[in-house]
């Protein structure tokens, strides 16, 4: 099922399907977002801050680059998460 994704600042819509990893989506979308392990979690570069929606679970790679409090204010790995509703986002 794709949803559809809000990435700020740049207030463009994508569409993003729950199983793809949101780097891909962003990738598609010729959205620039930086990641030099080819998305699998080890680079820790690919950070987005989700604003609004329902996201998967952190992962473990995820914990190793981020903080529990910044997980929990909605820092993400874009290569690690999977839309599970309409999202908005930002790139930082």
């Amino acid at each position: 099922m794709d949803h559809t994704v809000i990435v700020r600042p740049m207030d463009v819509e994508i569409k993003a399907p729950g199983e793809e990893p949101l780097l891909d989506s962003l990738q598609k979308a010729d959205i620039g977002i930086e990641s030099e392990c080819g998305g699998i979690g080890v680079c820790g570069l690919c950070r987005i801050h989700v604003l609004e929606g329902d996201t998967s679970e952190s992962t473990l790679e995820e914990e190793d680059h981020l903080s529990e409090e910044m997980i929990e204010a909605g820092e993400r790995l874009a290569c690690q998460t999977y839309p599970q509703s309409d999202l908005t986002i930002s790139i930082p």
